[in-house]
């Protein structure tokens, strides 16, 4: 009986103290968007923000998702007639960029980078995204901006 009193309290403590701590999460859901004459382009960034003020010590985290999808205007054959692609993008939380040879290989005029993390930076609401798209030594580029200020 005393193990089971102790179990209680201790489970109570544990209780209060988590009760204490205050948190104010926010949803990010970014949205940008832009296209060139042979291109269109959509970066993506979701997650979510979390403050926590636990005794007054503030702390701070975030999970946050990424996604950049590119897609080419013209047929799959005109895509296909080129050797090598890569496809890169810039922003103010650093940027990402994926590669390969294309030799006819192709299946889809789509293409897509993912990348997730946890406590680490995200791009600001009202700056520009520069995607670049690279085709056999040409060079193409797309500035994105927010849908959703």
């Amino acid at each position: 009986m005393k193990k089971f009193f102790t179990f209680l309290t201790i489970t109570i403590i544990v209780i209060l103290t988590f009760w204490n701590a205050k948190k104010d999460t926010t949803i990010i859901n970014q949205v940008y968007s832009g296209k060139n004459e042979n291109w269109t382009a959509q970066f993506e960034v979701t997650g979510t923000e979390t403050f926590k003020d636990k005794d007054g010590t503030l702390s701070y985290e975030n999970d946050i998702k990424k996604v950049l999808k590119v897609n080419y205007k013209g047929d799959l054959s005109q895509l296909n007639s080129s050797r090598h692609i890569d496809i890169s993008y810039k922003s103010s939380a650093g940027g990402g960029s994926n590669s390969g040879d294309i030799d006819g290989r192709l299946t889809s005029t789509s293409f897509t980078l993912k990348s997730s993390g946890q406590n680490c930076a995200f791009e600001n609401k009202d700056e520009i995204i520069e995607v670049s798209i690279n085709l056999d030594g040409k060079i193409q580029r797309i500035e994105l901006s927010n849908t959703k200020k």
